[in-house]
């Protein structure tokens, strides 16, 4: 039997919009590039900014794609984006919003570089049991209500 290939349908809805790329053949998140109207944006010190990628998506049927920041932006500059999900059933523009976690310097955000990565995984849906006020199942392992920090901070 022969390995399933699994599609991301990308449609261009802006002039210079890049489509996403992995890296390389191990990366598990593909580059996603701002398409700006303009030159640049700047996000400054403490603020965020909406950012457009020019390009809208469909995933198939089962999965999602998984919005993420790139570590190297986080180390480098104090730059990150809010993690986020894009259904298989959206089919608007995707944007992404920067966040500069500086606390002087603004960060230049330029046209058609990349400012976040996009991972795509299977997602499953679970029916919603109600339990009323009975009780939850036993956890697996004693945890229970015991919360942060529980499982250790090491």
């Amino acid at each position: 039997m022969g390995k399933r290939h699994y599609h991301l349908f990308v449609k261009r809805l802006r002039e210079g919009a890049k489509l996403p790329k992995y890296a390389n053949k191990y990366a598990a998140g593909a580059d996603l590039y701002a398409c700006l109207d303009c030159a640049s944006v700047c996000v400054p010190a403490g603020e965020e900014r909406v950012i457009p990628l020019g390009i809208a998506i469909a995933v198939e049927p089962g999965f999602e794609l998984q919005i993420r920041p790139r570590s190297g932006l986080r180390f480098r500059y104090k730059i990150t984006v809010y993690e986020g999900t894009i259904d298989c059933d959206f089919r608007g523009e995707l944007s992404i919003i920067v966040e500069n976690h500086r606390k002087v310097f603004g960060y230049v955000v330029k046209n058609g570089k990349s400012v976040a990565q996009g991972v795509i995984q299977r997602v499953y849906q679970h029916e919603i049991v109600d339990v009323g006020d009975g009780e939850l199942p036993e956890a697996p392992g004693g945890r229970g209500e015991n919360g942060y920090g529980s499982t250790g901070l090491d």
